[in-house]
């Protein structure tokens, strides 16, 4: 599952880079383009939070010899 939430933080950063490129553009309003920058960091937190990237990895073991 932790690669599944990966790849959808993924995409929701991207979503997030283009919301952000449409408003810089003038192609979305600037409220509309904040209430969907929202939605879109709130994905992107939920999903890098679930994908557990904000956490280190173990320790691993080390084979003996």
């Amino acid at each position: 599952m932790k690669k599944v939430f990966g790849v959808l933080a993924f995409l929701s950063f991207f979503y997030l880079l283009g919301v952000v490129g449409a408003v810089e553009q003038d192609t979305m309003t600037l409220g509309a383009g904040m209430v969907r920058m929202g939605i879109g960091l709130g994905c992107f937190w939920l999903f890098c939070e679930l994908s557990g990237a904000f956490y280190p990895d173990p320790p691993r073991k080390r084979k003996s010899r």
